[in-house]
């Protein structure tokens, strides 16, 4: 429930100039939800745009106070000012930050957002060069996950997918610029025509099948005999983002043949073992469809793996697919999943609990689990868990 004076408070912690900049952090995002929520109440009040945007004119990209964001919401939520004044400030950015935050008002144009990818996109993938004496990999700072949240127009795609796929299984490219490359692929499979979809499968597939290729020069290096380490990518991370690209792209495949390829291939990786690939699948079961018993006896297997590996960020991402999927209404629950979340809901860890949390809420509201008092009694445990973060996903159901 949201009170007048709460959002009279909230404007004047934004207005106030001697406290740290946190508390204007939280006080912007306290703004943004409301105008997000209840944008009726906000007519009346005399907003703080001006303010708003002289905090969001000391780092638009990075926007750490939030005050970006707050602007957008208002003008989302009807505010001309507050859209003229995150429009004003936009002129004079970096052409990546102006068409991210105007992709979001929407205020930009398909040319617009064609050409910047045109631009944008080779710059993300770096790759080792021959040099004098050696090799020399320099790193842009840019990720093709600038991606993640814009609508690809019709006239890059091609370009789009054969720059990712190239990347994904290129050996002299960063593993974290081919990690990025398969989180995309998989973040725009719906996106892809079929053409562009067979190309991603297969090259994500590859990442898979054969022997995993990377030049010296990319690797990590973490000898415990030398003085330097260095972390930059591990191979792992991106056969983990391959998989889970994979699942995502399942459901947009027709042939029969690659599906089964699709699940066999994830099926033999050390899913509850490794837990950068363990998450990740766990992550792509939720986008799953399955078309037939085998598939659907495929998927089972893997949640009850994955619910009982020894990494808990595994179990909890698992029992979050699980309530996904159940939520859906593409996928029943059975009596050995419940009992893996009820296992869940009994852990020592507060995520675990967590997780357990909004998977019971799910499976008591799906068909045919109204009346068991099994997940009754767990929902009434939980409902009383010293945790907030565990008690809110029981607390509204009766």
């Amino acid at each position: 429930m949201c009170h007048y004076t709460d959002v009279l408070g909230i404007i004047a912690a934004i207005q106030r100039r001697e406290v740290f900049w946190t508390a204007h952090k939280f006080a912007c995002l306290a703004l943004s939800r409301l105008a997000n929520t209840h944008p009726e109440i906000l007519g009346d009040l005399d907003l703080p745009t001006t303010r708003l945007a002289e905090m969001a004119s000391q780092d638009v990209l990075n926007d750490i106070k939030r005050a970006m964001t707050a602007l957008i919401n208002l003008a989302l939520a009807g505010s001309e000012e507050a859209r003229r004044q995150a429009q004003s400030l936009l002129e004079d950015a970096d052409t990546l930050t102006r068409v991210t935050w105007r992709h979001i008002l929407p205020d930009v144009t398909e040319e617009e957002l064609a050409s910047t990818i045109r631009d944008l996109l080779p710059r993300t993938i770096n790759r080792v060069q021959p040099v004098e004496g050696g090799f020399s990999l320099g790193i842009s700072g840019l990720s093709s996950m600038f991606l993640r949240d814009w609508t690809l127009p019709e006239s890059v795609k091609e370009e789009v997918a054969n720059t990712l796929t190239q990347a994904v299984t290129d050996p002299d490219a960063p593993l974290p610029d081919r990690e990025s490359a398969a989180i995309v692929l998989g973040l725009k499979a719906e996106q892809f025509r079929e053409e562009e979809r067979h190309q991603a499968v297969n090259a994500l597939l590859d990442v898979l099948t054969r022997p995993f290729e990377a030049h010296d020069t990319v690797r990590s290096i973490d000898d415990p005999l030398s003085m330097l380490r260095m972390n930059i990518g591990q191979e792992q991370d991106v056969i983990a983002a391959a998989a889970g690209a994979l699942l995502r792209f399942f459901e947009l495949i027709d042939d029969q043949q690659q599906r089964q390829r699709v699940i066999d291939e994830v099926g033999k990786l050390r899913a509850s073992q490794v837990e950068p690939i363990g998450r990740s699948i766990a992550a792509g079961l939720s986008h799953l469809a399955t078309k037939d018993e085998h598939e659907e006896r495929w998927l089972r297997t893997r949640l009850l793996l994955l619910l009982d590996s020894h990494h808990p960020s595994v179990r909890q991402e698992a029992a979050r697919s699980l309530a996904a999927l159940v939520e859906r209404n593409t996928f029943s629950s059975d009596s050995e999943l419940q009992a893996a979340v009820l296992f869940l809901a009994g852990s020592s860890i507060v995520e675990d609990r967590q997780a357990a949390a909004y998977a019971l809420s799910r499976l008591l509201s799906s068909s045919g689990s109204q009346t068991d008092s099994t997940l009754t009694d767990a929902i009434g445990i939980l409902r009383d868990d010293p945790s907030y973060l565990v008690r809110h996903h029981v607390s509204d159901i009766s």
